[in-house]
């Protein structure tokens, strides 16, 4: 909270207070979209990418561009702001090498994103607030973009939701109707073959739970549920017409 303090007044100073605002929205973002394309499974808390993005930003700004600032206070920001930046790196490594949760990944996102925010809001851009908010704009764009890529990559696809909707309200022929669509589109889905066989059995439509499950063992011939749900069935008595 200090480092964000202090490194927030000086942003505020250089690029103005609501523009700060959103330099610390985006790189959150981007620091939040490495680390799930780098281990999607991962979950995390807090802002620490947010707060390395103001420095990344304020980095590029202070080195590269040509804000209103002395050839001394220059100095002085870049030196602690690589002092700030490598040291951190250097701790979320140790720590994260000791068996801690510090998402490295996460601080490096953000601080990538943030120089490339910096460099055109502390250079061109400060001849015109337009400029400002254009570059803040096509960052936007840009980490939807991300954003839309990771989703079509590791996100849920919609007919999934659409089921677990369906099962949460007990509406087994709903969820099967999506679940049929969903393999319509990933026939090698094992684990949904054998969700669909399991509903089909739950609304005794038995013919198509067995060839559920048939697909299932034909995609991963070691599928222990698929196995059991088939002997079970045959077990079971066939009902009476």
């Amino acid at each position: 909270m200090w480092c964000l303090f202090s490194l927030g007044q000086l942003s505020e100073r250089l690029f103005g207070k609501l523009q700060t605002f959103f330099i610390y929205l985006l790189t959150g973002v981007g620091g939040a979209l490495l680390s799930i394309a780098h281990d999607p499974r991962h979950m995390e808390v807090g802002a620490s990418g947010a707060v390395f993005g103001i420095a990344g930003a304020l980095l590029a700004g202070v080195k590269f561009g040509n804000l209103a600032i002395s050839a001394g206070e220059k100095r002085a920001l870049t030196s602690s702001m690589i002092f700030f930046i490598g040291v951190n790196f250097l701790l979320g490594s140790g720590v994260t090498a000791l068996g801690a949760n510090v998402d490295n990944m996460c601080h490096l996102g953000g601080f990538v994103t943030g120089l490339l925010i910096g460099l055109p809001m502390g250079g061109f851009a400060q001849r015109h607030k337009g400029f400002q908010w254009a570059t803040l704009l096509i960052t936007t764009v840009l980490l939807t973009l991300g954003y839309k890529e990771l989703e079509n990559k590791y996100g849920v696809p919609e007919q999934l939701k659409q089921a677990q909707v369906a099962l949460d309200r007990r509406d087994y022929q709903g969820a099967i109707g999506f679940l049929e669509q969903y393999l319509q589109k990933n026939p090698n889905d094992e684990r949904m073959w054998t969700t669909l066989g399991a509903l089909y059995a739950e609304v005794n439509q038995r013919e198509k739970a067995v060839t559920a499950f048939q697909r299932a063992l034909a995609i991963n011939p070691d599928s222990q549920t698929a196995k059991q749900a088939l002997t079970e069935l045959k077990e079971e008595p066939s009902p009476q017409k």
